[in-house]
C-alpha cells in the first residue's frame, strides 16, 4: 500500500516544477529596466522580448504536446526540464541584447509543453481529484510568479541579475533528475509502434477532426479564449488602472498586485468543489464573480472599497483555472491529450497574448475606464458561454 506521499509524489514534483517555469518567464519583466540601462535599449525592445517569449510558448504548445503522446508523459517533462533549465543557465552567458532575446524566445519554446504535459498527466493519475489536484499545480505555478520580482532584485543587489535564471535553471536540472526517476507513467497509447505507424496517416487524423468538430468543446474553447484574454488584459494593466484611474498609491498599488496572485489559494476550492458538483456550474459561478467584481471595480470609489473588489477580482479569476483544465479532460481522448490540449492552449496563448496590446491601445484613445469595460464584455461572454454549456448539460 502506498504512502500519501508516494500517491501524491508526482504531482509535488511537476507543481515544483511549474513553480520554476513561472519564475523563470516572470523574472524577465522586473529587470526591464536592467535591461536598458546595461544593453542600451528601449521599452519597445524589452517589450517586444517578452512578447516573442510569450509567442513562442504559444506556438510549441501542439509541438510539445504530441510529442509527449508518442515519448511518454514523465520522459517529456523530464526532457523539457533539462531544455529550460538549461537555457536558465546560458543566461550567464548573455553579454548582447541579441543573446539575451535569442536565449528568451528559447525560454518560452522550452517551457510551452510543461503545463500541458502535466494537465495529461494529472487527469490521468488523479481522475477523481483532478480539479482538486489542478488547484494545487496552480496555485503552487502562481507563486512562481509572486517569487520572481523579489528574487530578480535580491540577485540584481548581489551577484548580479543573470544569476536569478541560473539558480532557477540549476533547480530545474536538479528536478528533471528526479523527476526522470520518481514518475512513471504507462504509455498513454495501448496500440504497437507497428499499428501507430500504419494509422498514423489516417486513423489519428480522424479523430483529431472528430474532437474538434464536438461543439461542447468548440464552444468551450471560446470561453477559455475570453477568460485568457480578459486575465491578461486585467493582469498587465491592473497597476495602472489602481493608480492612474482609482487614485491609489503607488506603494498600495504594488501589494495589491501581489495580493492578487497570492489569493490563487482559491483554486483549491473550487477545484475540490468541480469534483464533487461539476465544472460548469462552479466554472459559471466564478465568471458571475468575474462579471461582478470587475462591474464593482469600474464604478467603485474610495481606498478600502477598491482595494477588496481587487482582492474579490483575483480570487474569481484564479478560481476558473481547475474548472477550465479538468472540463477540458473530461472532453479529449487520453491518447491524443497532449496534442489536443497543445492546439487549444495554443489558441488561448495567442489570444492573451494579443489582449494586452488590445487593451493599452484602447486605454491610450479612450482611457482606463473603456480599456476594462473590454475586459468586462470578455467575461460577460465567458459566462452566458458557459452558463449556456451548464443548462444544456455537462
Amino acid at each position: 500500500m502506498r504512502t500519501l506521499y508516494e500517491e501524491y509524489e508526482p504531482l509535488v514534483l511537476i507543481s515544483i516544477l511549474w513553480f520554476l517555469v513561472q519564475f523563470l518567464r516572470f523574472a524577465f519583466p522586473p529587470l526591464f529596466g536592467t535591461f536598458q540601462t546595461e544593453y542600451g535599449v528601449s521599452n519597445t525592445e524589452t517589450g517586444l522580448l517578452f512578447t516573442s517569449l510569450m509567442m513562442a510558448y504559444a506556438v510549441m504548445q501542439f509541438p510539445a504536446g504530441l510529442i509527449s503522446d508518442r515519448i511518454g508523459r514523465s520522459r517529456s517533462i523530464a526532457l523539457g526540464a533539462v531544455l529550460f533549465g538549461g537555457v536558465g543557465v546560458a543566461i550567464l552567458l548573455a553579454q548582447s541584447f541579441v543573446l539575451l532575446f535569442g536565449l528568451a524566445v528559447l525560454m518560452g519554446a522550452t517551457t510551452a509543453g510543461h503545463k500541458t504535459i502535466s494537465i495529461n498527466m494529472v487527469s490521468n493519475r488523479y481522475p477523481d481529484r483532478t480539479g482538486w489536484c489542478l488547484g494545487i499545480l496552480d496555485t503552487v505555478g502562481q507563486f512562481g510568479g509572486v517569487v520572481a520580482p523579489l528574487a530578480a532584485v535580491a540577485f540584481l543587489s548581489s551577484i548580479g541579475w543573470q544569476w536569478t535564471f541560473a539558480v532557477g535553471g540549476l533547480l530545474c536540472l536538479l528536478l528533471a533528475a528526479i523527476s526522470e526517476t520518481r514518475i512513471r507513467t504507462v504509455s498513454v497509447s495501448s496500440r504497437t509502434r507497428e499499428d501507430e505507424s500504419e494509422e498514423e496517416a489516417g486513423t489519428v487524423r480522424r479523430r483529431y477532426l472528430t474532437l474538434l468538430s464536438d461543439w461542447r468543446l468548440l464552444v468551450f474553447v471560446v470561453v477559455t479564449m475570453a477568460f485568457t484574454f480578459a486575465w491578461n488584459g486585467v493582469s498587465a494593466f491592473l497597476p495602472l488602472y489602481l493608480t492612474e484611474q482609482k487614485g491609489i498609491s503607488t506603494q498600495l498599488s504594488s501589494v495589491l498586485y501581489s495580493a492578487f496572485f497570492v489569493v490563487s489559494l482559491s483554486q483549491l476550492v473550487t477545484g475540490k468543489v468541480s469534483d464533487s458538483i461539476g465544472q460548469l456550474w462552479v466554472g459559471f459561478g466564478t465568471f458571475a464573480g468575474m462579471v461582478a467584481t470587475v462591474a464593482g471595480l469600474l464604478f467603485a470609489e474610495g481606498v478600502l472599497v477598491v482595494s477588496a473588489l481587487t482582492l474579490l477580482l483575483g480570487t474569481t479569476f484564479h478560481s476558473f483555472r481547475p474548472v477550465r483544465d479538468s472540463y477540458l479532460m473530461t472532453l479529449i481522448p487520453n491518447d491524443i491529450g497532449g496534442g489536443s490540449l497543445g492546439i487549444i492552449r495554443t489558441g488561448m496563448i495567442v489570444v492573451g497574448a494579443a489582449s494586452p496590446a488590445v487593451v493599452g491601445f484602447v486605454a491610450d484613445v479612450s482611457g482606463f475606464s473603456a480599456a476594462f469595460g473590454v475586459v468586462f464584455v470578455a467575461v460577460v461572454l465567458g459566462g452566458l458561454l458557459t452558463g449556456t454549456l451548464a443548462v444544456l448539460g455537462q
